[in-house]
């Protein structure tokens, strides 16, 4: 079975609030978590969601997908690590974020992990 990825569906104000959903996907199943993220942050989705490297594909045709975490060693700096995907084209970049938007991709990423697992079990 190949691992499915944590798409990034949407990046949004509600009212003075910047919102991002996102959707875990395995298998057939799948679960779509929206939280609150600061300032800085919803500036790095907004840019990120909006970016479009890929001078010769269609931008509708973007997904952009969560991969992962990182801390850098030696700082107290958060990182998630995204990629922007079009028709077999890649594109890797990093937003920081605050702690607590960092935990929520965390509790997302855990939450894939173990119902990866379970689904693998079956």
């Amino acid at each position: 079975m190949q691992p499915n990825p944590v798409v990034m569906r949407s990046v949004e104000r509600r009212e003075t609030k910047g919102v991002v959903t996102v959707e875990s996907v395995i298998g057939d199943d799948s679960v779509t978590y929206s939280f609150e993220v600061d300032e800085a942050s919803f500036a790095g989705f907004e840019r990120a969601f909006y970016m479009h490297p890929f001078r010769r594909k269609p931008s509708e045709d973007d997904v952009l997908l969560f991969k992962g975490l990182n801390t850098p060693l030696g700082t107290d700096q958060k990182f998630l690590d995204l990629q922007i995907v079009n028709r077999g084209s890649r594109h890797h970049l990093q937003i920081e974020t605050s702690d607590e938007v960092f935990r929520s991709f965390k509790r997302v990423f855990d939450d894939w992990v173990a119902r990866f697992e379970a689904n693998r079990n079956r």
